[in-house]
């Protein structure tokens, strides 16, 4: 029974280990290139018809005429 009992008995601690010592600095990071130039963008490509349809800029000016010819026949 006398060594199931020392099988029984957990080991002495150990002593705490020494402090590490502090690390070294690290180097400066070296400088970034230039960026390169950006390329010229392409030619915009010609636009198409417009099938008959009025552009914006005539249904504004049609706007604007009626309006005008509408407050010239308030005051008339």
């Amino acid at each position: 029974m006398a060594r199931s009992a020392e099988r029984l008995r957990l080991p002495r601690d150990g002593g705490d280990g020494g402090d590490g010592g502090d690390g070294g600095d690290g180097g400066d990071g070296g400088d970034g290139g230039d960026g390169g130039d950006g390329g010229d963008g392409g030619d915009g490509g010609d636009g198409g018809d417009s099938g008959g349809m009025p552009g914006f800029g005539v249904g504004i000016a049609l706007v604007a005429i009626l309006a005008a010819t509408a407050l010239l026949a308030r005051r008339s």
